[in-house]
């Protein structure tokens, strides 16, 4: 009996130990800068949800259960792309933007992954953006992600 209770009480510290420990680091981004080193629009900060894709001059609905989204706030981007988190920086000016690397957790999410890769690869190729009716569109080329305000 003793020797259960001392394996209990070794397991419960270690439990303890695994649950306090973090390895995670935190800095502060810079703030959103334009090419001319102006203060990035601030009607980009918020939170927005992806709503549609066009690859090919084809638009793709997406459901806002997908739950993609991104927040800009400042020159840092933060977000989900349907299954992993994932966070940056950017700069933008009236009409341009560019999305930095992006640090994405590394969660297995069946059936999100192909819409996540278009998505954040998508974003990080974006250099242009508009608000058009409350919506924001990012462009790479041809290629488009839609989001509305959160």
């Amino acid at each position: 009996m003793k020797k259960l209770f001392v394996l209990v009480a070794a397991l419960a510290v270690l439990a303890a130990a695994c649950g306090t420990a973090s390895t995670e680091s935190t800095t502060t981004a810079p703030a959103a800068t334009s090419t001319t080193g102006a203060p990035a629009p601030a009607e980009l900060n918020g939170t927005w949800i992806l709503v549609s894709v066009t690859l090919n001059t084809r638009m793709i609905s997406v459901a806002e259960e997908f739950g993609a989204n991104i927040e800009l706030s400042n020159g840092t981007i933060t977000g989900n792309g349907g299954c992993n988190s994932l966070s940056g920086t950017y700069t933008a000016d009236a009409n341009t933007i560019a999305v930095g690397a992006l640090t994405m957790t590394e969660i297995g999410c069946p059936g999100a992954l192909e819409l996540e890769t278009t998505f954040v690869g998508l974003l990080t190729r974006a250099d242009s953006y508009s608000i058009e009716n409350g919506v924001l569109i990012l462009r790479a080329g041809t290629e488009e992600l839609a989001f509305r305000r959160s």
